[in-house]
C-alpha cells in the first residue's frame, strides 16, 4: 500500500524526524537531479549507509556554471546532494571546498542528527567531482612550454 501524501509528512514532521521546510523542499523537488549530457568532471561514492551518489559538473573560465547529481538513497540523501549543488553553481572550482557537511546542514536549516552523514557524502562527492576536473582538464600552456 503506497503512503498518501499526508502519511509522508506526518512522518518527517514526527520527533526526532523532524526537518525544517528548507530541507522538505529539496526532498519533494531536488534540483539539478539527474546525469547530464556533458560534463568535466565526475564525483562517486557509497556512503558508509550504503548510499551511493554521484556529482557531475560543467565548468567555464574555471567556475562551476553547471552541477548535477544522483543519488539512490534516503530523502536526506536527495536533500543534502539536492542543496550541495544549488551551494555550488557559480562558485569558482577552487571554492568548492567551501562546501562543507556543516555548511550544507546550515543551508538545509538543519536535519536529525542521525542523518548528517548524508551532508558529509554530498560535500565528499562533490570534492571528488572537482578532483576529477583538475586531473581531467588540459595542463596550462605555459605548463606545456616548461616541459
Amino acid at each position: 500500500m503506497e503512503p498518501t501524501e499526508q502519511t509522508k509528512q506526518e512522518v518527517l514532521n514526527q520527533e526526532p524526524f523532524s526537518f525544517s521546510e528548507q530541507a522538505v523542499r529539496h526532498m519533494k523537488k531536488p534540483h539539478n537531479f539527474g546525469e547530464p549530457e556533458r560534463f568535466v568532471g565526475h564525483g562517486c561514492i557509497t556512503g558508509s549507509c550504503g548510499d551511493t551518489m554521484n556529482f557531475w559538473i560543467r565548468v567555464l573560465n574555471d567556475r562551476l556554471f553547471q552541477v548535477h547529481f544522483t543519488t539512490d538513497g534516503c530523502v536526506s540523501s536527495m536533500a543534502s546532494g539536492s542543496m550541495c549543488a544549488s551551494l555550488a553553481e557559480g562558485l569558482d572550482a577552487s571554492e568548492a571546498k567551501t562546501i562543507t557537511q556543516s555548511r550544507i546542514l546550515e543551508a538545509l536549516g538543519g536535519m536529525p542528527e542521525a542523518e548528517h552523514h548524508c551532508a558529509l557524502l554530498a560535500s565528499d562527492t562533490l570534492m571528488a567531482a572537482v578532483r576529477d576536473y583538475y586531473v581531467r582538464r588540459p595542463q596550462q600552456s605555459w605548463m606545456r612550454a616548461y616541459r
